[in-house]
């Protein structure tokens, strides 16, 4: 609780509501550039995972700036926390404390900690996947699916956040094959994926 108070201190003392970069006004006025392309680039605001919990925090707050960095800030103190949480789990308190501290204190993820940029909710979207795939080792044959199946719809959120989310695909599959050696969970984890990647196109 400490680290997530300090985390979470840092980045409101830190946010900057006034700094809205190009692809900000983008994600806030997607829906009017989808209506009419003169206005902006589809381009930009084709990126659903911004779009849609964005236009959420709109139809709750209207334009308020600080009710629109809540999806940001709660993506990279989440990040926190998983980073103190897989830490802990492989290597115990001193790890995890260790993990939490540097993702807390990181100048990047201070910054990107408010601004309504999507490399928090990747961030964030990714490192549940792999959450996912460490709690398929634990469990046995009959019950890694589901967590597998987790895992491939967060990645694929992941992906509707920022395209460089696809990097991470082929060592998440990597990891997916050595739970059971097999392509069973691949095919699973990769359905998850095609599906969320096939929703948002459509």
């Amino acid at each position: 609780l400490g680290i997530l108070a300090a985390a979470l201190l840092l980045r409101l003392l830190f946010w900057l509501p006034y700094y809205l970069p190009g692809d900000v006004l983008n994600y806030l006025n997607a829906w009017d550039i989808y209506a009419d392309r003169g206005i902006g680039n589809p381009m930009h605001a084709v990126r659903l995972g911004m779009t849609l919990p964005l236009t959420l925090m709109r139809w709750f707050s209207g334009d308020g700036h600080l009710w629109n960095t809540i999806y940001i800030l709660a993506s990279s103190l989440g990040t926190v926390c998983l980073s103190y949480l897989l830490a802990y789990c492989w290597g115990g308190a001193g790890a995890g404390f260790l993990a939490g501290v540097t993702m807390a204190l990181v100048p990047m993820e201070i910054v990107y900690g408010t601004v309504l940029l999507p490399d928090a909710p990747l961030s964030f979207l990714a490192l549940a996947s792999f959450a996912c795939l460490v709690q398929a080792q634990e469990a046995s044959d009959d019950k890694k699916w589901p967590w597998v199946l987790a895992a491939g719809f967060l990645l694929g959120l992941a992906y509707t956040c920022k395209v460089t989310a696809l990097f991470l695909v082929l060592p998440a599959v990597a990891q997916v094959y050595f739970l059971r050696r097999g392509i069973g969970l691949v095919a699973i984890f990769a359905a998850a994926i095609g599906f969320v990647i096939a929703a948002e196109n459509l």
